[in-house]
């Protein structure tokens, strides 16, 4: 048990300069899993010296997170899950859609969902009707 929360200190040790999320939580698992099946110390050379913070490109944090059952990361993949959920089946809202993203734990502004909608539109993946409510054009977008 002494072995366990000492190797427990060690990992935690190694990843605490790095931000929550994700990476760490891998990072602690792996250093945790390289000393318990070691039983000793770890060399230097295994933990390097983090200079800076280096932020991920886009197209690495999606092959990355591209794995098999992992949830959809960007706001078109996320619009399709809500496709597949049958959420397209009636005409939506701009509002709507964010609305229903947000109840999901996706925040985001309604311009920021605009530019994935009309990629989806041009792709044929949802479609897109123009209603007028008096001189105001409303766009609903919906199952092709």
């Amino acid at each position: 048990m002494d072995e366990l929360l000492t190797a427990r200190k060690k990992a935690e040790s190694a990843v605490q300069d790095m931000a929550d999320g994700d990476l760490k939580t891998k990072a602690f698992e792996v250093f945790l899993r390289h000393l318990l099946s070691h039983g000793e110390d770890t060399p230097q050379a295994a933990v390097p010296e983090r200079r800076g913070t280096r932020k991920t490109s886009r197209a690495a944090r999606r092959v990355a997170g591209g794995g098999g059952g992992s949830l959809p990361a960007f706001a078109p993949d996320r619009i399709l899950s809500l496709k597949d959920e049958g959420f397209f089946k009636t005409g939506r809202g701009m509002r709507e859609i964010r609305d229903e993203m947000q109840a999901h734990g996706w925040m985001y502004k309604l311009n920021a969902i605009s530019g994935p909608l009309m990629k989806l539109v041009r792709q044929r993946q949802l479609r897109r009707a123009t209603f007028s409510n008096g001189n105001k054009k409303i766009f609903k977008y919906f199952n092709p």
